[in-house]
């Protein structure tokens, strides 16, 4: 789960404040340096003018090949010979489960409970530094208890884990993760890439510009600027919903397809047994 964001530095080393001509008709008139050619002038008179002086340049035209930018009645390097490309950095990831727990879910909901802890650790692996918030009741019918290493005692909290013990039905997850945040945004870093993982049978009854907006107007600011959407949910692969090991789907889930499509975010079945495909393309 890396997002690597390059830090280019780029030094401009012309074009003044105000990058206007020192002469409308050519170079500037001012010199002393008698010239052949601009090879015999210095930096700040760089230009040999017809009456055989060195002077200023008045735009860049007048400027040779090697410095090729007229900053200030001066010929300069341009910015794009002189760019410098940084390491790149390794932003830590913010992974928010949210799951629905309605009673079409018993399979799901213990496939989660079973395979967290491996996708946890498949991220660790990649040194990744991350956090994972898990939005879903530890109690009562098909209720996710994270076990250690990624939880704590008891399902509860730990260094790199955040229960929010609320039950999310089949339509609500969205909306869950927007109403919820105050009991997890200290958890979250505001530099970190945010995941979400919405695991659903069904289709939200909030539509993905709602959601897009709540999370943009959540405090402070700036927090999901960067934050991709995954889901592992209805949708078969040739379209319509899915059928397979894990029960059939109740809806196809179009929100869910539009987030992905709009975050760039995996998509996994969940009728299917197996989600390592899609753990693989959350990871990666």
């Amino acid at each position: 789960m890396k997002l690597y964001q390059p830090m280019i530095a780029c030094f401009v080393l012309a074009c003044g404040p105000s990058g206007e001509d020192k002469s409308e008709n050519g170079p500037g008139d001012s010199g002393s340096e008698a010239c052949v050619d601009g090879n015999d002038c210095s930096a700040p008179t760089p230009v040999c003018s017809p009456t055989g002086l060195c002077v200023e340049c008045g735009t860049s035209a007048d400027c040779p090949d090697d410095r090729p930018v007229c900053g200030n009645g001066s010929c300069m390097a341009s910015c794009a010979g002189d760019e410098v490309n940084a390491d790149f950095v390794t932003l830590p990831s913010d992974i928010i489960w949210v799951v629905d727990q309605s009673g079409s879910m018993d399979q799901e909901t213990q496939y989660v409970q079973q395979q967290i802890n491996t996708f946890a650790g498949a991220i660790g692996s990649s040194m990744i530094d991350y956090r994972v918030v898990m939005i879903a009741r530890d109690s009562g019918t098909n209720a996710i208890c994270v076990p250690a290493p990624l939880a704590g005692a008891s399902c509860g909290d730990n260094t790199r884990f955040k229960l929010v013990d609320q039950y999310v039905d089949s339509r609500n997850g969205p909306a869950v993760a927007v109403a919820q945040y105050p009991n997890y945004s200290s958890f979250l870093r505001l530099e970190a890439m945010k995941h979400f993982i919405f695991v659903t049978d069904d289709d939200s009854n909030q539509s993905a510009a709602t959601f897009t907006n709540g999370l943009a107007a959540l405090t402070p600011a700036g927090m999901f600027d960067n934050y991709k959407v995954h889901g592992i949910y209805g949708l078969a692969a040739g379209g319509g919903t899915c059928s397979g090991a894990f029960g059939s789907a109740v809806r196809d889930g179009d929100v869910y397809t539009q987030l992905i499509s709009d975050t760039g975010g995996a998509s996994g079945v969940i009728c299917e047994n197996d989600w390592t495909n899609v753990f693989t393309q959350i990871q990666a």
